[in-house]
């Protein structure tokens, strides 16, 4: 039976698995980890993804990652044949390293990402290499416990996901990793029960929503800058486009940035570190302004009915 294609999805979070061919081993020192942190920095550099979570276990590697526009397969296929070739020639090894092509299961933003994330973050304790997470220093849990700092590592999207604050995200977060330790996971609940086609797992309008887009023709997709997001947007609202750039913190003026904050979040060919520097603002606060909006979006009609008015305008847009 023929594979199914992947399924290529600007901005979606995907859980992606690599394993060492025939079972075998895929680091070989702490050096080699270093090694394939470097292509990972390397590869969002040129890419353009995002990574909000990885553990690296001594035959295979977890990444929770999230797309850009560029497809997934040339991504992962860039990083695989990168690592396989420096390790080939630091241990004299010829051959495949990596067993197949990777998998990868496109999931839900919501209770399925928090629950990939502790997954992930667990697999060492599960595997009864350490006691806590924090005792393993080749996972993202450390860098959301601010233990140790990854530059290239995602973290405020799912921070943002249990508190605002940062402090107190970290606690809730913690929390949520520790409540799991010991129990089965509840992502191998999802997992055993959710997923489709070995491709998605979310909840069932969910994976609806997205065979249905697979199964559309290709539509091109509107691209836009900053400059002209913000215009649409002022426009949309009726304001000056030159109160973004304000000092203000008036309510009005923070909801206005979080609204752009929330569509560069969503725009795959965008990145909330530029609109951070379009504004004078720090990127950390204006990613937790999007974060909390799209809480709100889904709570609040008549704000659900603005953002999806603003987005049939950003649709219309001719495409580059």
């Amino acid at each position: 039976m023929a594979r199914k294609p992947r399924i290529n999805r600007p901005g979606a979070f995907y859980h992606v698995l690599l394993r060492g061919n025939n079972g075998q081993d895929v680091f070989f020192s702490n050096g080699d980890r270093s090694k394939f942190c470097l292509l990972l920095q390397e590869g969002i550099e040129r890419f353009g993804h995002q990574i909000h979570g990885f553990c690296f276990m001594v035959n295979h590697i977890h990444l929770v990652l999230r797309a850009s526009q560029n497809p997934l397969s040339h991504v992962m296929h860039h990083l695989s044949f990168r690592y396989t070739k420096y390790i080939n020639r630091r241990i004299s090894r010829e051959g495949h390293l990596f067993q197949g092509r990777f998998k990868a299961i496109l999931i839900e933003d919501n209770e399925y990402l928090t629950e990939l994330i502790r997954y992930v973050h667990l697999n060492p304790v599960r595997a009864g290499l350490v006691k806590q997470p924090e005792d393993y220093f080749w996972s993202g849990h450390r860098v959301y416990m601010d233990l140790e700092t990854l530059p290239w590592i995602t973290q405020d999207w799912i921070l943002a996901q249990f508190e605002m604050d940062k402090t107190a995200a970290r606690k809730r977060y913690q929390r949520f990793i520790q409540l799991g330790i010991g129990q089965k996971s509840h992502y191998a609940d999802f997992f055993e029960s959710g997923l489709q086609e070995n491709r998605i797992l979310g909840s069932s309008d969910f994976v609806e929503n997205v065979l249905h887009e697979t199964h559309q023709v290709s539509k091109p997709v509107p691209t836009y800058s900053i400059e002209e997001l913000v215009d649409l947007i002022c426009h949309e609202l009726g304001v000056s486009k030159d109160i973004v750039k304000s000092q203000s913190k008036v309510k009005d003026v923070l909801q206005l940035r979080a609204i752009i904050a929330l569509f560069v979040h969503r725009a795959p060919h965008l990145t909330v570190h530029a609109f951070a520097s379009h504004i004078g603002r720090d990127a950390s606060s204006v990613s937790r302004l999007a974060c909390n909006l799209e809480r709100k979006v889904q709570k609040e009609p008549e704000l659900s009915s603005l953002i999806a008015k603003i987005q049939d305008r950003l649709d219309a847009l001719k495409t580059i």
